[in-house]
């Protein structure tokens, strides 16, 4: 992907010209076992599925150990960095999620992108927007995308 043309977003008006917009697909990241491992005891789901390769391979329905959803949903602020030029916002939160689905599982190393589309702006105040982002996480190993989420984000101009 070609980072130097990312739709630059400076303002709210900005933003509702990219309503509907989808931005592309984000550069490739995989999930290794040591990032997932790291995850399982921050979050305090050290599920074997997780974390116990010989275990997983033996005993697990996918061959192998899996990440979390929750991990590959975290890299939903990444993807919307890569796709989009926020330079000019002075900060960012995650507001919340509206739906969330985990409908394949992603299989450690498993090569991942994800896409994003925006699919609502909101005008909070003070110069703060409230986004819907429509997410998606793929990889060439499913039919299935492994997460779909809308997540809300604030930005504040």
């Amino acid at each position: 992907m070609d980072r130097k043309h990312r739709p630059e977003v400076a303002t709210t008006a900005d933003l509702l010209g990219l309503v509907g917009t989808n931005l592309g697909w984000s550069e490739p990241f995989a999930l290794s076992q040591n990032e997932i491992s790291v995850f399982a005891r921050l979050t305090r789901d050290e599920q074997w599925i997780h974390l116990d390769p010989d275990r997983a391979r033996a005993d697990g329905p996918y061959g192998g150990t899996v990440a979390h959803g929750f991990l590959v949903l975290d890299h939903a602020p990444w993807v919307l960095r890569q796709l989009l030029n926020l330079d000019a916002v002075r900060f960012g939160v995650n507001y919340g999620l509206n739906r969330t689905r985990f409908p394949s599982p992603v299989r450690t190393d498993t090569e991942l992108r994800g896409t994003a589309r925006i699919d609502s702006v909101q005008e909070v105040g003070d110069g703060v927007s409230r986004v819907a982002v429509a997410y998606e996480f793929r990889s060439a190993d499913s039919t299935k995308p492994h997460c779909v989420a809308e997540m809300l984000h604030q930005f504040s101009f």
